[in-house]
């Protein structure tokens, strides 16, 4: 202790429950299945000294590498560190695929919205030729058009065009006269 700024106990999960640690100790908890930490309680922190002895002593300890993290041996070490790989690659192969595939329905969506825009635009020219020829509806333009173009071509229509063209055979009647070119 008077060695430490902050001293931990870590153990896998639930061996050591907080109420048995001194006030000033900090305890953590390792998964061994997940490989995570979980800080329990926290270490008090002291403002302490520490000699270049320690810490020579502590680099010297680090260094030692016969000594694994929660193992009994080297080979119980690897074949953890293996079954871990395997895991993570795995995950990376289900992360990818998910990935993939939001990715392709991004790029679907995309093209179905390519021609949005001009399509747009095209919709607002239609609402104003709607306009010029007085079709004019604020909410439910499609029903206003559709109406306009089911509505029955008037019979009145066809009388007026029959007399506008008998109206103009009869100017060019007279234009004919008029210039003595007609014979009667």
């Amino acid at each position: 202790m008077p060695y430490c700024h902050e001293f931990y106990f870590v153990t896998p999960t639930g061996l050591v429950q907080r109420q048995e640690v001194e006030e000033n100790i900090g305890l953590i908890w390792y998964n061994p299945k997940t490989g995570a930490l979980t800080t329990k309680k926290k270490a008090i922190y002291r403002d302490i000294e520490i000699s270049a002895n320690m810490l020579l002593y502590i680099i010297m300890n680090r260094l030692d590498s016969d000594r694994l993290p929660f193992t009994s041996n080297k080979a119980e070490f690897w074949k953890d560190w293996l079954e871990d790989k395997k895991s993570n690659r795995e995950l990376g192969y289900q992360v990818s695929s998910k990935l993939r595939k939001h990715i392709d329905e991004l790029e679907t969506e995309h093209r179905n919205y390519r021609h949005f825009k001009e399509d747009q635009e095209e919709l607002v020219e239609i609402v104003r030729v709607m306009e010029k020829h007085g079709i004019r509806s604020y909410w439910k333009k499609a029903e206003a058009l559709d109406e306009a173009l089911t509505r029955e071509y008037p019979a009145e229509l066809d009388r007026i065009q029959n007399q506008l063209k008998k109206t103009i055979e009869d100017i060019d009647n007279l234009k004919e006269d008029k210039n003595g070119t007609h014979d009667d």
